[in-house]
């Protein structure tokens, strides 16, 4: 067996980083709802930086209690991609929407650019409006 090159270790060792990064980012940011800690994760007056801050204020007043838990995460090169799941009680305003008082559990997919210890993109796909507003089937 042949010992990894050192670029092949740097790699691994970068992925690791990246992966911390993002498990940081949805425990510190989304577990808390802590708008002021975008910045620790994101280019400060980014667009997305920007988009973020409005996203997880919404959400801290629209799901308080939230709590988020990583269900699968895994990445290649400077992609890390995370499966999540989240719980809660809609009991204020969210996205323009009234407060429905219901309990949800919320499941989305994430899939995060990180270069030089910053989430640069992020694609996010959830069920949160089926979960809230879109009436169950009768």
């Amino acid at each position: 067996m042949t010992a990894p090159n050192p670029e092949q270790i740097k790699t691994v060792m970068s992925l690791e980083a990246n992966k911390d990064l993002v498990r940081r980012f949805l425990a510190e940011v989304f577990g808390t709802g802590n708008v002021e800690a975008v910045g620790n994760f994101m280019v400060p007056n980014s667009f997305l930086y920007g988009f973020m801050r409005k996203f997880v204020a919404e959400r801290a007043i629209g799901i308080p209690d939230a709590q988020i838990q990583i269900q699968e995460i895994f990445g290649e090169g400077d992609k890390v991609a995370v499966s999540a799941s989240s719980s809660g009680t809609n009991s204020g305003p969210i996205l323009g929407h009234p407060p429905t008082h219901k309990e949800v559990a919320i499941n989305s997919l994430w899939i995060f650019t990180v270069r030089d210890g910053r989430v640069i993109s992020m694609q996010f796909a959830s069920d949160m409006a089926q979960q809230l507003w879109v009436p169950a089937p009768t």
